[in-house]
């Protein structure tokens, strides 16, 4: 069951993408280092760099759905390319500002909101129905090990040498992966029975849809949910990971801890298909939730060793978990909502983030790391209960055994899953 040289190019370009997005994230940060030491103004560049996701993601949905999306990744791709080399000719001419580095980070945010959100609508239309799992652990995989791996390695790499370097190099990958973009050929507009309204009528047309959908509105619930107590664990992790806090890393050394939890994501995205064939995607979502209780808990081992292995669970079973629910999705909603509905989810995904990192700080400020990490795990473990309900069957028709049958748009797209 070969996935074809047409998704290899796809997937190529979504890897380059990708590392270019984790470069150019960290020499931003090195770039902001260089400018200023003001925390405030240092911590809010990590909410500018979020912020698209808060306001932009629904409006990037609309338009995926409304444009070709091979059209909408080669025009993000061309203006990242133009924007970053634009950068490294004000890096060179010491023009950087601390204020253009936030609005450079504002921009490209947006670019990637808009890329993602199309690249995730755009599989289904490259791949067959049943070729979806293998399609998404490798492009989830090649995501994570680029975005967190590979690419904030290659840019601490290439700035020791020359901020310069290292944007030019950001905008010479984005120009490599819109090429392999470019290389897809096709019409990639989705099919809509009734010419676009407003943008805002396109938002509200998803957000009506996924009213209907009882399976995909408590994936979206409990994907928020897991956000926000995963998020408070990272927010405080460094913290307790290095010295004095009670693992006594070093600096260096915590970030060997950070890349090396990316080997399980890696090795998901060569055998999750596997996992969900073995275990059921229903068997999934709830092994999962334990899987993310017991990295949420791991801190509390304390040996680095130890903690690593726990967190790799972890990272593989994030994999999976995205596997499964994006999956769902594209087999469950309507191509011409494709965009929308992807997009609700990484709103809900993205906008737990910053919630959870106040609620780790708040937590550790009162009871302490320990105590934060215990609450966290009990939390994700309560939240399993959420998944009993998401059989094998609900996921496959979008609706629980005791929900009337859907009609309209809501039923259409169930009736296009195979059985």
């Amino acid at each position: 069951m070969k996935l074809g040289a047409l998704f290899w190019r796809f997937w190529a370009a979504s890897g380059l993408s990708n590392v270019a997005d984790g470069m150019v994230a960290l020499v931003l940060t090195l770039t902001a280092l260089s400018l200023t030491r003001e925390p405030l103004l240092i911590s809010g560049l990590g909410l500018v760099e979020q912020l698209p996701w808060l306001l932009f993601s629904l409006v990037a949905g609309a338009l995926a759905d409304r444009l070709d999306r091979r059209h909408v990744l080669l025009g993000v791709n061309a203006a990242r390319v133009a924007v970053l080399a634009a950068v490294a000719v004000l890096a060179l001419v010491g023009g950087l500002t601390i204020w253009l580095v936030f609005l450079i980070a504002l921009v490209l945010g947006m670019g990637e909101t808009l890329f993602d959100t199309s690249e995730q609508s755009i599989v289904p239309s490259i791949v067959r129905s049943d070729q979806l799992e293998r399609a998404n652990s490798r492009m989830q995989g090649v995501e994570v090990a680029t975005n967190y791996f590979l690419g904030p390695g290659l840019g601490g790499l290439i700035a020791t040498v020359s901020m310069v370097a290292a944007f030019a190099t950001g905008s010479a990958l984005y120009l490599v992966a819109a090429i392999a973009v470019f290389a897809l050929r096709g019409s990639y507009r989705p099919e809509r029975a009734h010419p676009p309204a407003s943008i805002r009528a396109d938002v509200s047309e998803g957000l009506r849809y996924l009213r209907t959908q009882p399976v995909l509105r408590r994936l979206g619930v409990l994907s928020g949910l897991r956000m926000l107590t995963f998020s408070a664990v990272t927010a405080i992790l460094a913290l307790y990971a290095v010295a004095p806090g009670p693992m006594g890393l070093s600096s260096t050394g915590y970030g060997f801890f950070a890349a090396s939890t990316a080997i399980g994501a890696v090795i998901a995205s060569v055998t999750g298909e596997r996992t969900v064939a073995h275990l059921g995607a229903a068997g999934c979502l709830r092994v999962t939730f334990v899987a993310f209780a017991i990295t949420e808990a791991a801190p509390l081992a304390v040996n680095p060793v130890a903690v690593g292995a726990l967190w790799m669970i972890g990272t593989y079973f994030v994999i999976v978990w995205n596997v499964v629910t994006l999956t769902v999705r594209q087999r469950l909603v309507p191509g011409h909502l494709m965009g929308r509905v992807n997009a609700v989810f990484r709103l809900v995904t993205f906008g737990a983030m910053p919630v959870g990192s106040l609620l780790g700080g708040t937590l550790m400020h009162l009871t302490g790391a320990r105590f934060t990490f215990t609450v966290c795990a009990l939390g994700t473990l309560l939240l399993s209960l959420g998944t009993l309900a998401l059989t094998d069957e609900a996921l496959v028709t979008g609706r629980f055994a005791r929900s009337p049958k859907l009609t309209g748009p809501a039923q259409a797209g169930a009736d296009q899953l195979p059985t």
